[in-house]
């Protein structure tokens, strides 16, 4: 067999191995429970690209602060019979109204988002709905659809992990479909109900970020999630569950913390 026929064969053969690589990958994501390739995929992830987010700010050391998002998120995982990840919540300092869900189970809450928030109930509802995203496999699906199978490949592959830098860059300055913003908005709602909050305060946040539009400075969390007045009307009507009994927060703790970590 001439050389020229043996380095074509290499080639399609290496073309077929990429496209059975990819094509496996994308069906791991896609019925992501028996896809060991989407699983290594989110080990990758949080392992190359994970850190180089959080690294990029402070974390905000206040007992204040932390007293407050562990009775909020407490009280939503606890309506998880099987959460999809052993959840971390990190807080860090950044005046940003923003919250962001990273693979892995990793959920990022700005102070600003806490300082801005009209209580804990609104704060509850940004955290039900980044938990949606993170239950239904957003982070996934959509970090793979933006950086491509050549990523997804050298990550999973191992190749350089400075690759992360690039990733990260994406996926914090990317943002969800309508269609996965709807869908954590349901399952958002749905939590929150299950927590004893109503879900109105979800509306209430969103009414109070579209005001704040009207200033010079729009808060970051609307540019990573595409706010409109369908959502907020979705909030209003939702119905509630005949066993919903509102359980409030404690204002108190609520309170102390806004004095501390809100200039």
């Amino acid at each position: 067999m001439r050389a020229e026929s043996i380095v074509k064969i290499g080639c399609l053969t290496a073309v077929v191995l990429s496209v059975a690589i990819g094509y496996g990958i994308w069906q791991g994501i896609q019925n992501f429970d028996t896809g060991p390739l989407a699983n290594r995929y989110e080990e990758m992830l949080e392992q190359h690209v994970v850190p180089h987010i959080l690294d990029s700010w402070e974390p905000l050391n206040a007992p204040e602060a932390n007293v407050v998002v562990d009775s909020i998120t407490n009280r939503l995982l606890a309506t998880l019979p099987k959460p999809s990840y052993e959840y971390r919540f990190h807080l860090v300092n950044e005046t940003q109204v923003n919250a962001l869900t990273l693979p892995g189970g990793h959920i990022v809450i700005f102070s600003g988002l806490l300082c801005e928030a009209d209580g804990p109930e609104q704060v509850a509802a940004v955290l039900a709905h980044e938990l949606g995203h993170a239950e239904q496999k957003h982070v996934i699906t959509r970090t793979l659809a933006e950086t491509g199978i050549s990523l997804t490949l050298a990550i999973l592959m191992g190749q350089d992990s400075r690759l992360g830098y690039e990733i990260s860059r994406q996926m914090i300055s990317s943002f969800f479909s309508r269609e996965q913003e709807a869908e954590a908005d349901t399952w958002g709602f749905q939590t929150l109900a299950k927590a004893g909050v109503h879900p109105k305060a979800h509306a209430d946040f969103f009414r109070k970020v579209k005001n704040m539009r009207q200033g010079a400075d729009v808060p970051e969390w609307l540019s990573t999630h595409p706010n409109d007045d369908a959502r907020i009307a979705a909030a209003d009507r939702y119905l509630l569950p005949k066993y919903f009994i509102q359980q409030p927060f404690d204002s108190i703790s609520w309170n102390v913390m806004r004095k501390s970590i809100c200039k």
